[in-house]
């Protein structure tokens, strides 16, 4: 079940990225220009990935030494993020260029 719930929300986030990527790559002449797009959403995630890791972690209260592992992890995974979501939305700007 837990297996399942990961895939969907994998399939949704990850959908929803490349579509909006997609309809961003499509649109005519704009003042951002593409990099700054996938820069800007690859530093979002991981921003947005570190913060609730470390929320999230905080919560439960485990002991100091736990939290710096936790921050340590959750550092390597907020890059990991940031980049894969980089990388989806530059794929999708591309799709859109195509396809324009």
């Amino acid at each position: 079940m837990t297996l399942g719930g990961r895939f969907a929300v994998f399939v949704a986030v990850y959908g929803v990225l490349l579509g909006l990527a997609t309809l961003v790559g499509r649109r005519g002449e704009s003042t951002v220009s593409d990099r700054d797009v996938v820069l800007l959403t690859g530093i979002a995630t991981a921003i947005f990935a570190l913060v609730s890791t470390i929320l999230i972690f905080w919560t439960l209260g485990n002991g100091i030494e736990a939290e710096l592992l936790v921050l340590a992890a959750g550092f390597g995974m907020a890059i990991s993020a940031g980049i894969q979501s980089a990388v989806v939305s530059f794929a999708g700007i591309c799709l859109g260029r195509r396809y324009r």
